[in-house]
């Protein structure tokens, strides 16, 4: 591991929050997640558009392959995986972006 993954699960580790991933037909996982942004209001000329949901990130260390519609638990809300992705600032591939729908 180098440095930089090593301080990325360090981070984790401190301000993570325990959630459950369960990919479809697949066993449950605990993750180590923080959330990047939630429910959130655009406004576009007059109108305004609310999404409910959110974007998650967590270590790739704790899960390697993630997976579309697999189930991620937060504490007591559940929210379904629409798609994942690395972030643009991340060269090394260590963190992983979940967009997220609630269910």
């Amino acid at each position: 591991m180098s440095i930089f993954a090593d301080a990325v699960d360090d981070m984790f580790e401190k301000l993570g929050e325990t959630a459950q991933y369960t990919p479809v037909g697949g066993e449950t996982v605990d993750i180590l997640v923080m959330p990047w942004e939630q429910d959130r209001d655009s406004v576009f000329s007059e109108t305004r558009i609310q999404s409910s949901g959110g974007t998650f990130q967590t270590p790739v260390s704790g899960l390697a392959s993630p997976a579309r519609g697999a189930t991620l638990v937060i504490g007591d809300r559940t929210y379904k995986i629409k798609d994942f992705r690395h972030p643009e600032d991340d060269p090394d591939r260590l963190i992983w972006f979940f967009d997220c729908a609630p269910q």
